[in-house]
């Protein structure tokens, strides 16, 4: 679950970056000029500005005029209208190529960040990291740790019967049991009010699986995550 949570969280940073890095063709070839905007429009509530401009074929050549289309803010549809110049870049190498992000950009208030194309790619690159880096933290403390811990506890641990004396539940998800239970163990000592958590209250609970060289680390068998792993010894 919380592998999912993190991956949800970080994949709108991760699109927003590949989005990001796919202009890297403009930012680097590409030539600056401006065009005429023709249109403006609307699809599933987004706004968008259709502009074509030209570019020069050089002494005794015809200029050749291209057009594309650009998202809008609703800020910038009230303040521009049809017929202003407006800042365009395109790539000479991929002119061609109608309406594709390769060709050209709509480049209002340097939206294309021209002056400096790798800082903000910078920034968002690090927030992505970071929250990658979150994710996989707050993943590894509250499961893969865990998990490993129980493995090693069934390999390697005593087993022994124990009395399950109350169970309660979180009130919050993942909504998980939790066992309170005595057990004695194999050298004759008695553990008062050992618990652990378990994600079902019909599963049975008369195992306990715990670390001879510490009583406090015990577990009910069988655990929450490896529920097919033999334990070493049977009771």
């Amino acid at each position: 679950m919380v592998m999912v949570i993190g991956f949800i969280v970080s994949l709108p940073f991760g699109i927003s970056y590949f989005m990001d890095h796919r202009l890297d063709g403009l930012r680097k070839n590409g030539v600056s000029l401006l065009g005429n905007i023709v249109k403006f429009g609307s699809n599933r509530g987004s706004i968008y500005a259709e502009y074509k401009f030209s570019v020069d074929a050089g002494f005794g050549g015809e200029s050749k005029y291209y057009a594309g289309s650009g998202l809008v803010t609703e800020k910038e549809y009230n303040e521009f209208q049809v017929g202003d110049l407006v800042p365009i870049v395109y790539d000479p190498n991929h002119v061609n190529e109608v309406r594709t992000y390769k060709s050209s950009f709509l480049n209002l208030h340097d939206r294309l960040h021209t002056d400096d194309p790798t800082e903000d790619r910078g920034a968002a690159l690090k927030l992505c990291l970071k929250v990658a880096l979150f994710s996989f933290s707050t993943t590894w403390l509250t499961m893969f740790g865990p998990m490993l811990k129980e493995y090693r506890l069934i390999r390697r641990g005593a087993v022994a019967k124990c009395s399950v004396k109350r169970m309660s539940r979180t009130k919050l998800p993942p909504f998980v049991w939790s066992a309170w239970y005595d057990f004695t163990t194999q050298d004759g000592s008695v553990v008062v009010d050992a618990n652990c958590r378990t994600y079902s209250k019909d599963r049975p609970r008369e195992i306990v699986i715990y670390n001879p060289a510490n009583f406090g680390q015990n577990i009910l068998y069988p655990p929450i995550f490896f529920q097919f792993v033999r334990p070493k010894k049977n009771p």
